[in-house]
This record gives C-alpha cells, structure tokens and sequence, in this order.
C-alpha cells in the first residue's frame, strides 16, 4: 500500500468531517419533525373536537378506564369541555366502572378535557398534556437514538 499524499489526506478529513454534518443535520431535522408531527396532531385534534364536541365524553372516558377501581373521583373539566362531558355522562354526578365520580367546571384548566382525580391517583385527560407526553417519549427516543449511533 503506498502513503497517501497530502491531497488525498485533505479529502478523506473532508469525508469523515462531511459525513459527520450530516448525521448532526439530520438528527436536527428528526427533532423538528417530530415536533411538527405533535403539533399537526394537535391542531386536528382541536378542530375535531370543535367540530364534535362529543369527543370531550371521549377524553373523559379514557381517563376514567385510567384509574382503575377507586371508590370516588373528581373529574374538573375545562370551560369549554365542562358541559359536553356531562352530556356525554349523563349528568354531573354519575358512577362509572363502579367509581362514583362527580364533574366539576374549572375555570383555571384551558383548553380540551379534563383532569381526573381520586384518592390516590391524578390522570392527565387532556389533549395538549397527553400530546406533550408523547412529545416527551418520542424526543427521549429519538435522544437515545442519536446517543447510540454515536458511540
């Protein structure tokens, strides 16, 4: 094998120092896409629940599947979700699963769904909390992810 001239050491650090930029340009473009994906998400989200906004019911069964088989709950829900939630409970003061759980309007929670909480669990039902755990879990990954590939 004979050295390698001086020209050709300038282009192989070129390569690696190249093939470096990329892997940090398109780790950043992963992260940005990620968050778009979120957001996207959340903007249908809100326009479909705007459209039906029976779809609060929905949140508000999801959370209450959530917290299992506690004797009492109260569900606090957003302005804007409060009176859909009860429709589709079917009053304020209902049992669900064997929960008896009692719908309260909350003028301090924005935006879509509500906040359920018994003796001794809180669940998250709405729509920009959950959104920011997935948010969350896919950057975790995609940090892991860009961690290992680097090692």
């Amino acid at each position: 094998m004979r050295p390698r001239g001086p020209g050709e050491d300038a282009f192989v650090a070129g390569a690696v120092a190249l093939g470096a930029a990329r892997e940090q340009v398109l780790a950043a473009a992963e992260r940005e896409l990620i968050e778009l994906a979120v957001t996207i998400a959340s903007a249908i989200i809100e326009r479909e629940v705007a459209i039906d906004p029976a779809l609060q019911g929905t949140l508000a069964r999801a959370a209450l599947e959530a917290i299992g088989d506690a004797g009492n709950a109260t569900l606090r829900a957003s302005e804007q979700a409060h009176d859909a939630i009860v429709a589709a409970l079917g009053g304020s003061h209902v049992v669900a699963d064997g929960v008896h759980v009692e719908i309260k309007r909350d003028a301090t929670l924005q935006g879509l769904g509500c906040v359920l909480d018994s003796d001794s669990v809180r669940v998250e039902g709405r729509v920009t909390e959950r959104l920011r755990a997935v948010l969350r879990a896919l950057l975790d990954e995609h940090r892991r992810d860009v961690t290992e590939a680097g090692e």
